[in-house]
C-alpha cells in the first residue's frame, strides 16, 4: 500500500499544476496614475508634464501645447540644446517646473521661457547684432558673455546686442541676472531690450551708474535715433563686481514699464508709452561689456515666431 501511494504522488502534483489558476500579469499602471506617466501626470512626445505644472521639455524639446496657462514653444533650438527635464526649457518658448510665479507676477501669467546659459549649446536660442563679440564662457556654472560693441545700427542706438529669438512678448515680467564687466566711470551700463521687430524699432532700458539725458534712462527707438520716455527714475544703479538682478515689468496694453533691481520695491526707472506693440527681449550695452544668466519670463501668451534679422553663431 505505501508503494501505491508513493508512485501516486507524482500524478496527483501534476493535476494540481495544471488545475490552478494563472496568475495575473503585473499592472504597467502605477498606483492611481495613468499608464507611463509621473505621479499623476501624463506623458507626451518630446517631453511630459510635470505635476500639477507646464510640460517638462524632454530631450526633444518643449512640449508642441500648452498646460497650466503657460504656452510652449517650437521655434527655438530644440534637441541636445534644450534643457531635459526637471521643468526646464528646450526650446524658445518655456515650460514650467509647476511652482507658483514670484511676488509681482501678474494673475494669468505663466513661465514661458527659460534659460540659464549653462550650456555652449544654450546659444541656439539667440540671434546676434554683433556675434564675433558674444560668447559662451563655462566656469562659475555658465553664462553668455559680451566682450565688445562691434556693430553699428541703423540708428543712434545702443551698439552691441543678444536677442531671444524664438518668440516676441506683449505683456511681460523679465528677470534677469547680469554682470558688468566694465569700468567706464558713470555711464557703465548694460541695456535690456523689448519690444524688438528690427534694428531701428525697439524701447530699452539704458541701465547706468548715474543718470543723466543719455545714461540710466528707459528708451524708445522708432526709425530714429534713440529717445529717452522716462518719466521717474533714481540716482543711478551701482553695478559693482558681481551679478546683479533686474526685473522689468511691462504691460503692452497700459504702456506702463518699470525697470527694478536686486528685490527692490520700488523701480528706479518708469515709463509709459504703447507706440510699439510686441516684440523680441534681449541683451547688451551702448558700448560696454557684460555677462547674462538666469532668464526666465512671464507672460500670458507669446507669439513663436523667429527673428529675421541679426545673425545666429
Amino acid at each position: 500500500m505505501l508503494a501505491f501511494r508513493l508512485a501516486l504522488l507524482p500524478v496527483l502534483a501534476l493535476c494540481a499544476a495544471a488545475c490552478s489558476t494563472p496568475a495575473e500579469p503585473a499592472s504597467s499602471t502605477g498606483s492611481g496614475g495613468s499608464p507611463g506617466g509621473g505621479a499623476g501626470g501624463s506623458t507626451s512626445n518630446g517631453g511630459g508634464t510635470a505635476a500639477g505644472g507646464a510640460p517638462a521639455g524632454g530631450s526633444g524639446g518643449a512640449t508642441g501645447g500648452q498646460a497650466g496657462g503657460g504656452q510652449t514653444s517650437a521655434g527655438g533650438a530644440a534637441g541636445t540644446g534644450g534643457t531635459a527635464g526637471g521643468g526646464g526649457v528646450a526650446s524658445a518658448g518655456a515650460s514650467g517646473s509647476g511652482g507658483a510665479p514670484p511676488e509681482g507676477v501678474p494673475e494669468g501669467y505663466t513661465l514661458q521661457f527659460e534659460e540659464s546659459f549653462a550650456t555652449p549649446e544654450s546659444l541656439a536660442k539667440l540671434v546676434f547684432a554683433n556675434p564675433d563679440d558674444w560668447a559662451h564662457v563655462a566656469e562659475g556654472g555658465g553664462y553668455l558673455e559680451s566682450t565688445g560693441f562691434s556693430y553699428t545700427p541703423p540708428t543712434y542706438s545702443p551698439r552691441s546686442v543678444a536677442l531671444l529669438a524664438g518668440a516676441m512678448f506683449g505683456s511681460f515680467v523679465l528677470e534677469v541676472e547680469i554682470w558688468q564687466t566694465s569700468m567706464t566711470g558713470g555711464h557703465r551700463d548694460n541695456c535690456i531690450f523689448w519690444g524688438m521687430t528690427s534694428p531701428s524699432s525697439f524701447y530699452y532700458a539704458h541701465i547706468g551708474q548715474m543718470h543723466d539725458g543719455a545714461s540710466h534712462n528707459i528708451h524708445i527707438v522708432n526709425e530714429s535715433d534713440r529717445t529717452p520716455i522716462t518719466e521717474t527714475f533714481d540716482d543711478g544703479f551701482d553695478w559693482g563686481m558681481d551679478w546683479q538682478l533686474i526685473r522689468v515689468v511691462r504691460d503692452a496694453q497700459t504702456g506702463s514699464m518699470a525697470v527694478y533691481g536686486n528685490g527692490a520695491a520700488e523701480p528706479m526707472l518708469t515709463a509709459t508709452d504703447t507706440t510699439l506693440g510686441e516684440g523680441y527681449i534681449g541683451f547688451g550695452a551702448f558700448d560696454d561689456t557684460g555677462r547674462v544668466r538666469n532668464v526666465k519670463i512671464w507672460a500670458p501668451s507669446a507669439t513663436l515666431q523667429s527673428a529675421g534679422f541679426f545673425t545666429a553663431k
